[in-house]
């Protein structure tokens, strides 16, 4: 993930002068790609702007299906998004607003260092985009966009290095820019991380040194998560480190206490905030390969996070793949004493998926739940 950007992790600017086609453009990339992909559009204006007014660009992007359309000049800002408020989490929703939407199209910033897209356009504004482009007074283009393909576009293609499209072939267009997202997802990581920080106080003993398989629940996670991911981690308190069970593990200790597993989930994020982190709890003695590769298959790595879905259709944050981008979210639920991971997920943008099988998240808990849960794996055996 880009370490710094402007409004998105993932976001690439349509960039040009004047009268070189921007918003015509932005309209039918946010058109082709609202039906499966929530798009925040947002505007460098120079000047004073009017916002939500018939006939400006504004207007156009939401009118087009944009689900948040910003804007900004040197004195203020606004955004208009296709959501109700929610009065418990207004605040919340109002700082977080960017990251819950799956990327970003920027109009405008052609002289900063942002991922962008140049639009030549004809005449004048053709010449002065050519002349930056060539005195390096616009840098990061990563295609050149012209009014139609001719003989000079080769020229061009060759001059800059750089693949360049039709302005109205929306469907190329788009199609690179999904794949420009896709490389940044596909140089980030997916590392493992089984929590096992409980205190097990119900159980009365420590959940993940319970040998349902053969080894310590933990050890058996931990193993079954080496096929998918590049590093995996057991997530634990500093005084567990030296635990029969854990201590041949690595590990990741929690950075903050008494916070229950989202502390987990965050220390990890900060061990590595460029991975994606796929988390298990070590009290779940009927996950197996079927159930990660089920939701490795519908993982959405746009979203900021994808997991299964309890029997009753809430969001399972004990099993799921967080994206780096949710972090500052969990930060500030944090902040705003929101310590539940369910209840961060219920108010933020996440996939749901279904369960492979209904026993897929059962947990153990009491001493009575795991003699149940022996007894079903010694029948089966």
């Amino acid at each position: 993930m880009r370490p710094n950007f402007l409004y998105h992790p993932f976001e690439i600017c349509i960039s040009g002068y004047s009268g070189s086609g921007k918003t015509t453009l932005n309209e039918k990339l946010i058109r082709h790609f609202k039906s499966q992909y929530k798009v925040a559009f947002f505007k460098h204006d120079a000047h004073e702007f009017e916002f939500d007014k018939e006939g400006k660009d504004t207007f156009k992007a939401w009118h087009a299906g944009a689900s948040l359309v910003s804007i900004h000049d040197k004195e203020k800002t606004a955004l208009i998004e296709r959501r109700a408020p929610d009065p418990k989490h207004i605040e919340i929703e109002r700082q977080l607003w960017a990251c819950d939407h799956d990327f970003a199209i920027i109009e405008g910033f052609k002289h900063i260092n942002a991922p962008k897209l140049l639009l030549l356009g004809a005449g004048e504004t053709k010449v002065k985009a050519l002349l930056d482009l060539r005195e390096k007074r616009i840098t990061d283009v990563l295609a050149i966009l012209v009014v139609e393909l001719d003989r000079d576009t080769s020229q061009l293609a060759e001059e800059f290095n750089l693949p360049v499209f039709e302005r109205n072939d929306v469907t190329s267009i788009a199609e690179f820019i999904l794949n420009y997202f896709k490389q940044q997802i596909a140089s980030m990581p997916l590392k493992g991380l089984i929590l096992a920080g409980g205190k097990s106080s119900r159980m009365g003993q420590d959940k993940g040194a319970i040998a349902y398989h053969g080894r310590p629940q933990s050890e058996h996670l931990l193993l079954t998560l080496k096929e998918h991911c590049s590093e995996v981690f057991v997530s634990c308190r500093s005084e567990q480190k030296d635990l029969p069970h854990l201590k041949n593990l690595p590990q990741i200790h929690d950075r903050l206490i008494d916070m229950g597993p989202m502390a987990g989930v965050l220390s990890a994020m900060l061990y590595d905030p460029n991975a994606y982190w796929l988390v298990l709890a070590c009290d779940l003695p009927f996950v197996n390969k079927l159930t990660i590769s089920h939701l490795l298959e519908r993982w959405n790595p746009f979203k900021q996070a994808t997991c299964y879905l309890s029997q009753e259709g809430l969001p399972e944050p004990l099993c799921g793949i967080y994206s780096p981008k949710f972090k500052d979210r969990m930060f500030t639920f944090m902040g705003h004493g929101y310590l539940c991971s369910r209840k961060t997920m219920l108010s933020s943008d996440v996939l749901g998926v279904e369960l492979p099988f209904k026993e897929a998240l059962y947990n153990a808990n009491t001493p009575d739940e795991r003699v149940q849960i022996e007894k079903i794996f010694r029948e089966e055996n």
